[in-house]
Parts: C-alpha cells; structure tokens; sequence
C-alpha cells in the first residue's frame, strides 16, 4: 500500500517538499496516563517542524492551551474518547470552539459516574456525535489487543459508514495489528492516519500523517480523498514495555491524587474482563467443554 511507508520521517526532506506532517495521536500531561509537558511538547514539534492532533483520554485542556500556542505550530484540535465497553474513538475537529461544546454538552454529562469512561455504547456515540457535531471520526489502533479497538466490536454497515478515518500505522502497536488495519482501510476505501500514540514527548513525531495542505479543513479533506500518506514505524518491544510501563504508573499515580484508583482500576478491569470472557465463550474449547459437561454448567 503505496500510502504506508514504514521508516523512519525525514522531516528536512518533507518540509522541503511542502509537506505539512502531523503526528494524528499524541498524548499530553493532561492525559492521565501521559507524562508529556505541553510547553515541551509544542517546543520540541516547532523544532521538528510538525503539527500535532492532541488526542487526550477524554480531556480537551491540553488541545485547547495547545491550540493558542504562539510557535506557529499546526495543532489539530481532538480528543480519544473511551467509551463504556473500553473502546477507544478519535474526534477531530474544525476549531477549538467545536470540541469545547462537544465536551461541555455531550462527553461531560456522560462521565458523571466515572471520570475514566464514557457512559455510551461505541455505536450508538459514533452515530449520534456525527449528527449532532461537525467533526471527523478516526477509528485508533483498531486491532489492538483488548477491549480498546473498534473491530473487537461488531461494527454494522450504518455506523462504519461515519468513520471517516483509520489509524493505520500507530507507534505504540504491533506490526501484525497495524497491517490488518491497512487492510480493513484498503478494504472500505478509507482514509488513513498514523500517529505515534506518545504519552512521553520523547515519542512525538515517529510517525506522521503527511499532505500538502497547510489549513485544517483542506488537510481533512485530503486524508479522507486518500491524498495523503502515512510515514513512520512501531517502536521496538523493549521501547514498547518501558511506555506501557510508564503510561500505567502515571495512570494510577494520577488517579491517586484525584481519590479515584480504585474505581479507574475496577472499571479498566471489569471492560477487559469481560471483552475477554465474551471472546473466550466463541472459542472452540468453550462449545465442547459446553456440550461435554451441560450439567455441570447448569448447576
């Protein structure tokens, strides 16, 4: 797929070209499981020469302080919403004024009982986000293991139709997942993104969704025409452990200050555990241990 190229960006050779690269993913210390700073964050993409998507986990400070930056950096403004089965959605959004009022009137209002999870079926948000806002709906590492990717869901043709967007190389996923997701957005003839899922500024910029656009609305346009291209690569799997290690830590950590470890841990849990019990009752093992000891079961 000649939109994928999986090698480190040269971000002299695309800003020569008249590239805009944007890491589409990014995480901010406004994330709770981020450690970025984002003084650090915008300083470090004014250098590289890169615009930045702050995507943070149902939390829009850090997009809207990065969006009034006076570097000149390109900020797409967004957020990763988690919804109550553990799946993650990317919003974008045209203008900062648009992702306020989404978070104020729909994302607050549905993490009155947790902080940490949307309370709303994956579908049934995508659907009705897309009628009541103007915004691009990105689906992020999809076949991720766990609960947190799209296609662990039984996705209809209805709601499918409104992702306008597939992450198809994230930084932080494996190889063998971010293939399949190049497939699903070859098959559905999507538009593709890639971001390096950072949650430490050390990470920005691995990965970059690339096009010749330099205003927002164009550079949308652009990604769901399948103009544009994705560069970059996954981190190593020892570079991948130090990450996840680190994301858990500060996730926690934050969680503590904010008295709410206990429920972050019991509603993380509860959404994997029962991912990975629906998936184990489709195996095979599950049927015949099922047929073999029906009594058993009923007892």
């Amino acid at each position: 797929m000649r939109e994928i190229l999986f090698k480190k960006p040269n971000y002299k050779e695309l800003k020569a070209e008249g590239l805009l690269g944007v890491d589409m993913h990014f995480h901010t210390q406004y994330s709770l499981d981020a450690v970025s700073k984002l003084d650090n964050v915008l300083r470090k993409a004014k250098k590289l020469g890169i615009g930045i998507a702050v995507t943070d986990h149902n939390a829009i400070r850090g997009a809207v302080l990065a969006n009034k930056n006076k570097l000149g950096v390109f900020v797409v403004p967004g957020v990763e919403v988690t919804c109550a089965k553990g799946t993650h959605i990317l919003c974008y959004f045209y203008s900062v004024d648009e992702l306020k009022e989404f978070y104020t009137k729909k994302l607050s209002p549905l993490m009155e009982r947790n902080p940490f999870f949307v309370n709303a079926d994956p579908q049934h948000f995508i659907e009705s986000t897309i009628d009541e806002y103007n915004c691009v709906i990105g689906a992020p590492h999809p076949f991720a293991p766990g609960a947190i990717g799209l296609q662990k869901i039984k996705i209809p043709p209805k709601v499918e139709k409104n992702i306008k967007l597939i992450e198809a190389l994230n930084g932080y996923e494996f190889h063998k997942s971010n293939l399949k997701s190049i497939d699903w957005a070859t098959v559905t003839n999507k538009g593709v993104t890639g971001g390096s899922d950072g949650h430490t500024t050390r990470e920005l910029g691995r990965v970059l969704t690339c096009a010749y656009e330099q205003d927002l609305e164009s550079f949308y346009k652009s990604l769901q025409r399948r103009k544009s291209f994705v560069v970059g690569r996954e981190d190593n799997l020892l570079l991948r452990a130090l990450y996840l290690l680190s994301k858990e830590t500060t996730y926690i950590n934050k969680s503590k200050h904010q008295h709410m470890a206990r429920v972050l841990i019991k509603s993380q849990l509860g959404s994997e555990l029962k991912y990975f019990k629906e998936k184990f009752k489709r195996t095979r093992f599950y049927h015949r241990f099922k047929q073999n000891h029906a009594g058993s079961l009923e007892q």
